[in-house]
């Protein structure tokens, strides 16, 4: 058996089951889960992207499809998924070959790749599914704002197009320790750039109680080599005298030895001063010194980076600040008094 499916048919369909504001195209791919027709087999996880010209956000679905789909060109929306908020482009493709085929709902099939049989085929759907074949179906959308996090989905298919903003930039604060005289804090940097976050654009602004000085290391992996070892055995017999006998006997004395027989990579966690932040997730680490002083101390660290729209190609300069890690708090309000046993005849206070 086959489907034949207009946007018509959709409609009516979305309109019995109550569904509005839903794209055609969103309750298309619905509507043939719903008939039976296909069986989705994997999608793409939630995505951190720009959504810019220069750099799209990709969504990706595969399914299975279980017997012949006609889609007939007709009133179909330009975006192929529900989100919200809407974007501002999507384009929708289909594997083929080593690339992609852009799909055109609105016009009649002009080629094999869209499920005509040959040259000679005159049959005017926009698009085929054959039966028993998979198809791996590829969204490039554009966004109205960098910064949004936008929802994309299929039923139970409910991934996000993560937005350009502090709480997917500056995801997460791993540790955050401090001493009287000392802070640290780890936290991680998630680049969705192509190229790099210069290390001048990540900036800090402390407040309270001052601080003396402040560097800034990024973690990377670094390579080292480690011998491999083999074993190479000399083959030798010794003799003695048996003095039972007084006839010499013989007796292995072979020897195994160890040699380098080459070297191997391994690689160890580190950190280096940071220049710049290159695409993906990183982890950063701030270290602050200060001059110790009674009483409670507070220091409050805030991280800000600048993403600079000629650089990134965005429309506006985007200033990310994450307030909410902001502590590092201290105490020395004890005193004690004890005395040296040592040619020193003094006696110290206020040491914790």
């Amino acid at each position: 058996m086959s489907k034949r499916i207009t946007s018509s048919r959709v409609n009516r369909w979305a309109i019995g089951l109550g569904i509005t504001g839903v794209p055609l195209a969103v309750l298309l791919i619905w509507f043939m889960v719903s008939l039976g027709s296909i069986t989705i087999t994997g999608y793409s996880n939630d995505t951190l992207c720009v959504g810019s010209e220069s750099s799209p956000c990709y969504a990706y679905i595969n399914f299975s499809v279980n017997e012949d789909i006609f889609i007939y060109p007709g009133n179909w929306t330009s975006t192929p998924f529900y989100t919200n908020p809407k974007p501002k482009s999507v384009r929708m493709y289909r594997s083929w070959g080593k690339g992609w085929r852009e799909i055109k709902l609105n016009q009649s099939c002009k080629g094999t790749w869209c499920g005509l049989s040959n040259s000679k085929d005159k049959r005017k759907f926009a698009f085929a599914f054959r039966g028993g074949r998979d198809y791996q179906i590829r969204y490039k959308v554009i966004k109205t704002d960098p910064t949004i996090d936008m929802k994309w989905g299929y039923d139970k298919v409910d991934p996000v197009f993560l937005g350009i903003n502090k709480k997917n930039i500056l995801p997460k604060l791993i540790s955050n320790n401090v001493s009287l005289t000392y802070g640290e804090a780890i936290f991680e940097v998630n680049n969705p750039f192509r190229k790099s976050i210069d290390a001048e654009d990540l900036k800090f602004n402390f407040y309270k109680d001052k601080i003396g000085k402040y560097n800034v290391y990024i973690n990377y992996s670094e390579k080292y080599k480690v011998p491999i070892y083999g074993k190479i055995t000399e083959i030798k017999s010794c003799f003695k005298i048996d003095n039972s006998t007084g006839l010499n006997s013989s007796y292995d004395c072979s020897t195994t030895k160890s040699y380098i027989q080459g070297y191997k990579n391994k690689y160890k966690s580190s950190w280096k001063k940071i220049d710049e932040i290159p695409k993906g997730l990183h982890k950063i680490k701030l270290v602050a010194n200060w001059k110790a002083k009674l009483g409670k101390q507070s220091r409050e660290w805030v991280p800000i980076i600048l993403l600079n729209k000629t650089k990134f190609k965005l429309s506006n300069d985007i200033i990310l600040e994450k307030s909410e890690w902001a502590w590092w708090n201290s105490t020395w309000t004890y005193k004690t008094n004890f005395s040296i046993n040592s040619n020193v005849t003094s006696t110290l206070t206020n040491f914790p």
